[in-house]
C-alpha cells in the first residue's frame, strides 16, 4: 500500500488525532507518475556579506538592498560590500517603506528618511511615538497607537495636530497601518478599519462605508502584503489567535488547530513576526513564533484543495534563522538571527550558512479494520543523493502503536554521492495489534526529496 506523504497523523494526550506537518521538507504538488506530490527539502542559505549587527529587515530601493543591521541602517551591493549608512537605534523588526525620493524606515518608536545621500530623522514634537509607518499619495502616515498622522506634503518633516485622524468603528487600540491598492488598513486589537483619500484641509483620509472588518491583529510585525491583499495573526474580540487573510470587509481563516494551538502557547503574541516569500511558482507566508515557525503555501493548498503547511526551523530543536528575504540583483539575500551575516536563499543546499539542519515527518495511520498486520518492509521512493554526502548520511525510521510513543529508531542509509537508484528501505517485521503511525527523520545535508512510501504488510485474521 502507498501511504500519503504532504501531512501525518499522530494522536494527543487530550483524545484526538491531529495533523502532524512537516520539519524542513516543503510539500510539492505534482503529478509524477509515483503520486501526486512530494516533500522537498527547504531552500537553505549559503553566506553572502557580513554587516555590523544582527539583521532586522530589509528592503529594495532604486535596485540597492538596504537593511536594517543591529543599530545602523546599511546598503548591501551586488559585489557583496555592506556600506554603514546611518544610526537608527532602536530594537526588533524594522518596517521600511519609500516614496519617489525618500526611503522611510520606522525603528523602534522613531521615524527616519534616506534621500541616497543622508540619513535624517523626523523629530517634530507632534510626532509621538512612532509603532509603524507606510507611504500614501504623497503622505508618510504613522500611528502612536491612539492616533493616525499625516505629514504635510510639501514637508514630510512636518505634522500638525489639526491633522491628527483616527479610528472610530471600535475602541480598540490601532497596532499597525497597511496599504493595499491606494487604500489605508488601519489595525487595532479587534477590528480593522479601511480609510480612503478625500482631501480637505483637515485630516485627508475618510473611513471606507462598510469595509469595516471585525478581527483585528496582535501587532504591527504580525501582518504582511501577501497576493495582491495582506495576511495577519488577530482574532476578534474574546477570540483566540488565527491566521487570517484580509478580504472585502472580511477575513478569512488559513489556520489549521495546530497552528491555533501553536499560536495560543505564545507567552507574548505582540513578537510574531509574518513574512511572504514569492519564488518558483510558489507564494509562501511565514509565521515566526518564539520557538518555531510555520509556512503556508498558497499554490499549494489551491491545487491539493485543502491548507498545505510545514514547519522551519534550525539546527536541531532550534528556531528558524532566516529571516527578511528581499529579492535584489537576481537573488534572495536573507538575514540570520543567529549571527551578523546575510546569505543568499538557494535550493541547491539545505544547510544554514553552512549547518546542518534537522528534517522528520510523520505518515498517516495504517489500520486493518481491527484485525492487526505484520509490517515487513517499508520503503520510501524519491530522489537521493542529490545533496551533500561526504558524512555518509543516515536517515531514521520510528512505528508507533498509539501515536504518542515510539519504538527505538531503525537507521536507514540514504546513499553516497551519484548512487541515484538507491533504494532506502526498512524491514522492521513489526506487528500491528490496532493501528500503526510512522516516522522518518534526519539531521544531515543530504538535500532529502521523497515522493511515495510503500508499505508491504501481512493481514492477520480472527
Amino acid at each position: 500500500m502507498q501511504v500519503p506523504l504532504l501531512f501525518g497523523i499522530v494522536a494527543s494526550e487530550t483524545a484526538e488525532f491531529v495533523p502532524s506537518y512537516p520539519l524542513n521538507l516543503e510539500p510539492v504538488i505534482v503529478a509524477s507518475g509515483i503520486s501526486k506530490g512530494q516533500l522537498r527539502s527547504a531552500a537553505g542559505a549559503v553566506p553572502f556579506a557580513t554587516g555590523p549587527g544582527v539583521d532586522r529587515g530589509g528592503i529594495e530601493w532604486n535596485d540597492v538592498c538596504y537593511r536594517a543591521m543591529g543599530a545602523y541602517l546599511v546598503s548591501v551591493s551586488a559585489q557583496k560590500v555592506v556600506t554603514k549608512l546611518g544610526t537608527i537605534g532602536g530594537e526588533g523588526p524594522v518596517r521600511f517603506d519609500f516614496s519617489f525620493d525618500r526611503l522611510i524606515i520606522r525603528s523602534g518608536k522613531s521615524l527616519f528618511y534616506w534621500d541616497g545621500a543622508a540619513l535624517t530623522q523626523v523629530t517634530d514634537p507632534d510626532l509621538g511615538d512612532v509603532l509603524d509607518a507606510l507611504w500614501v499619495d504623497g503622505y508618510t502616515m504613522t500611528t502612536d497607537g491612539q492616533y493616525v498622522l499625516v505629514t504635510e506634503l510639501n514637508d514630510p518633516y512636518q505634522v500638525k495636530p489639526l491633522k491628527y485622524g483616527s479610528a472610530e468603528a471600535d475602541p480598540d487600540p490601532i497596532v499597525g497601518l497597511e496599504k493595499v491598492r491606494g487604500e489605508v488598513y488601519v489595525l487595532g486589537t479587534n477590528t480593522i478599519q479601511v480609510l480612503n483619500n478625500i482631501g480637505g484641509n483637515g485630516f485627508p483620509f475618510a473611513t471606507v462605508p462598510g469595509a469595516t472588518i471585525a478581527t483585528g491583529c496582535v501587532s504591527a510585525s504580525a501582518k504582511t502584503l501577501f497576493g495582491d491583499t495582506f495576511a495577519f495573526v488577530g482574532s476578534g474580540r474574546g477570540d483566540a489567535l488565527g491566521v487570517y487573510v484580509a478580504g472585502s470587509g472580511t477575513a478569512t481563516k488559513i489556520s489549521s488547530r495546530v497552528i491555533d494551538d501553536a499560536l495560543s502557547r505564545e507567552e507574548d503574541p505582540t513578537k510574531i513576526l509574518l513574512e511572504r516569500r514569492v519564488s518558483r511558482d510558489e507564494l509562501r507566508l511565514i509565521i515566526h513564533l518564539a520557538r518555531e515557525s510555520w509556512c503556508f503555501m498558497a499554490k499549494a493548498s489551491n491545487a491539493a484543495g485543502e491548507p498545505v503547511w510545514y514547519r522551519l526551523g534550525s539546527g536541531v530543536g532550534q528556531p528558524y534563522r532566516l529571516r527578511a528575504p528581499v529579492m535584489v540583483y537576481g537573488r534572495t539575500l536573507v538575514g540570520d538571527t543567529a549571527s551578523f551575516a546575510i546569505g543568499e536563499l538557494s535550493t541547491d543546499v539545505d544547510t544554514h550558512f553552512g549547518d546542518a539542519v534537522e528534517w522528520s515527518f510523520d505518515l498517516g495511520m495504517i489500520y486493518n479494520g481491527a484485525k492487526g498486520a505484520i509490517v515487513d518492509a517499508i520503503e520510501l521512493t524519491g530522489l537521493p543523493t542529490r545533496g551533500d554526502h561526504s558524512d555518509g548520511n543516515t536517515m531514521f525510521l520510528s512505528l508507533t502503536r498509539d501515536g504518542i510513543t515510539f519504538t527505538q529508531e531503525r537507521a536507514i542509509s540514504m546513499g553516497v554521492r551519484g548512487q541515484r537508484t538507491k533504494r532506502m528501505q526498512a524491514r522492521p517485521h513489526f506487528r500491528i495489534r490496532n493501528y500503526m503511525g510512522m516516522r522518518f527523520r534526519g539531521y544531515n545535508k543530504a538535500l532529502a526529496g521523497f515522493a511515495a512510501c510503500e508499505v508491504t504488510a501481512r493481514p492477520l485474521t480472527l
